[in-house]
């Protein structure tokens, strides 16, 4: 039933309170917020505002559920939409759980153009020579290893070299050329750190051979 906000409002933790998120439930007309009252550790109460009747309400919650949308530290979760239509909780931070964050991030397909063309030439075949690699210096000295593949990202990849992002924020490596011809380029990155490594950007370089 309705009570004055008040009597309610004086049982929540007000630390609690400042950090409270909520939602509007447009079925039942009402706002909730997500809410933790005196002597509990966890978000356990659902404090809800009728929107027709303009009265006040609460509602336990199991606490264990509000896991799903908060992390260790209270704040939410990030929350990734993966390719097959499921959707992810990332972590914050620079560790997994204290362990090592490992990275594997693949571009998208890199095609090159000539001077003066505003489209690439999916039509060409390509000699990619070069491949340089923009990033952030964050006195890390975890390496980060650059390797290439050419036409799909399921083609077996070369390694060109590894980054160490301690203080320089550019690397440029040459690419062999048993692993050079094709019509796209992607660049991937692996490795394992407990320090931020942010990408700039890449650029690849090389030269057109004609149409096959």
């Amino acid at each position: 039933c309705g009570r004055p906000i008040e009597k309610i409002y004086q049982t929540f933790d007000p630390v609690a309170l400042h950090d409270a998120c909520g939602v509007y439930y447009k079925p039942l007309n009402m706002l909730i917020w997500n809410v933790r009252s005196f002597g509990s550790s966890d978000y356990d109460t659902w404090l809800c505002y009728h929107m027709i009747t303009k009265e006040w309400s609460t509602r336990l919650y199991a606490s264990s559920r509000i896991s799903t949308y908060l992390d260790s530290l209270e704040r939410s979760k990030l929350w990734i939409g993966a390719v097959d239509g499921h959707i992810l909780t990332g972590d914050v931070g620079f560790s997994d759980n204290g362990q090592s964050i490992v990275i594997d991030a693949i571009s998208r397909g890199i095609c090159l153009k000539y001077i003066g063309k505003d489209t690439p030439d999916l039509d060409q075949l390509y000699c990619f020579r070069h491949v340089e690699v923009y990033y952030d210096a964050s006195g890390s000295t975890d390496p980060m290893t650059v390797s290439i593949a050419v036409d799909s990202p399921n083609n077996t990849f070369t390694v060109v070299g590894t980054i160490i992002p301690s203080t320089s924020t550019r690397t440029r490596f040459n690419i062999p050329q048993s692993a050079a011809y094709g019509r796209l380029m992607f660049v991937r990155f692996t490795g394992t750190t407990t320090h931020p490594l942010v990408i700039r950007g890449y650029k690849v370089e090389g030269l057109p051979l004609g149409r096959f």
